[in-house]
């Protein structure tokens, strides 16, 4: 059913790099120092915990600093959800998009995928952001349902084009890192092209298709209740 490889990760706070498993298969790099990470960037930032600011040099809770000649794209947040799949609520969003939080606790419980809509906007001085993921949760084994966040234009929807947008990790700690700048200096980072657009963040434990010899699917996920919390932050230039 399952073939369990042993993989080693590289650290992610130098120049890109990829592990390879036992059998050949090149896992790219993460951002977590340790074995926990199946996937996640595909390459590594020349940035150091030191570095980012994990405080958040404002909040802009507001939305007030949002450019007044964007247009605001056209939408409604979780439109087309599956509520058997998925847990959309347009009033639990991610606006405004740039700000810096306090840790928040959040559940996946009966397989159920936790979506959260936001509209993304850039504002000049704001470099990246990220993610900062951890949890209480014990390191699971590959080939059980793994810890998988991403980002999407519809709820529980695919990827978004581009690379480094989603990360499996057998254990929900680590940094998960976006940006709208056009820079080498962020390679590993997911790249959200166009702006504003109305994009997901997901949350869900399923298989990792690279562990697992049957379909990694909607139906084949663990009802195991998952507890991750997330503190979303961004760093200046």
């Amino acid at each position: 059913m399952y073939h369990k490889v042993n993989i080693h990760v590289w650290s992610v706070l130098l120049l890109s790099s990829c592990s390879l498993t036992g059998d050949g298969l090149k896992i790219p790099d993460s951002g977590s120092t340790d074995d926990r990470t199946l996937y996640a960037v595909d390459g590594e930032n020349n940035t150091t915990s030191d570095e980012t600011d994990t405080e958040s040099s404002e909040d802009n809770s507001d939305g007030s600093n949002i450019d007044e000649e964007e247009q605001i794209p056209t939408g409604t947040y979780c439109e087309f959800n599956d509520a058997e799949l998925a847990n959309c609520d347009p009033e639990r969003n991610f606006d405004p998009w740039i700000a810096g939080t306090g840790e928040v606790h959040y559940w996946i419980r009966d397989g159920i995928t936790e979506v959260f809509p936001f509209t993304t906007h850039d504002e000049p001085e704001v470099w990246y952001g990220y993610f900062q993921i951890t949890s209480p949760e014990k390191v699971r084994e590959q080939t059980e349902d793994i810890f998988h966040v991403w980002f999407s234009e519809s709820p529980n929807g695919p990827v978004i084009e581009g690379a480094d947008c989603e990360w499996y990790t057998t254990q929900a700690t680590g940094n998960f890192f976006w940006t709208l700048k056009m820079d080498e200096a962020l390679t590993g980072m997911c790249y959200f092209g166009e702006h504003p657009r109305i994009l997901y963040a997901n949350f869900e434990t399923r298989c990792y298709s690279g562990f697992f010899e049957g379909i990694c699917d909607d139906e084949n996920k663990s009802d195991r209740t998952y507890q991750f919390d997330v503190s979303r932050r961004f760093k200046n230039y």
